[in-house]
C-alpha cells in the first residue's frame, strides 16, 4: 500500500518537473526534490532538511556545495521507507519483517 501511494504521488506530478538521469542503456534513475520528498514521506520540507544535517533520512544527492540543489532518487526513498516499515501481525513475522 505504501509503494502504491508513493507511485500516486509521483503520478500527480507534472511531468515536466520530473528529473530522468539515465546513466547506461539498461538503468534509469527518476530524482525528485526535497519538496516532493517530504510529500511522499508526510512530513513537511522543513523536518527533511532538519534530517539531512543530522544524516537521517533517505539518502540525498547534492549537486555542487553549500546551499545547492538536493534531489533524492526515488528508488532510495522507496528503500528507506522498506527499511522503516513496522509490521504488527503474526503473518509478518513468519514472513522475516522486523517489527519495530
Amino acid at each position: 500500500r505504501l509503494l502504491a501511494r508513493m507511485h500516486a504521488a509521483i503520478a500527480a506530478v507534472p511531468v515536466a518537473r520530473r528529473y530522468l538521469m539515465v546513466p547506461n542503456d539498461s538503468d534509469s534513475i527518476f530524482l525528485i526534490d526535497s519538496r516532493e520528498t517530504a510529500f511522499m514521506l508526510g512530513i513537511s520540507p522543513r523536518t527533511l532538511a532538519n534530517w539531512r544535517s543530522r544524516s537521517k533520512g533517505p539518502t540525498y544527492i547534492r549537486f555542487g556545495k553549500n546551499r545547492s540543489p538536493v534531489m533524492y532518487r526515488l528508488c532510495d526513498v522507496e528503500d528507506w521507507l522498506i527499511e522503516h516499515q513496522v509490521c504488527t501481525d503474526e503473518s509478518a513475522k513468519a514472513s522475516g519483517v522486523a517489527r519495530r
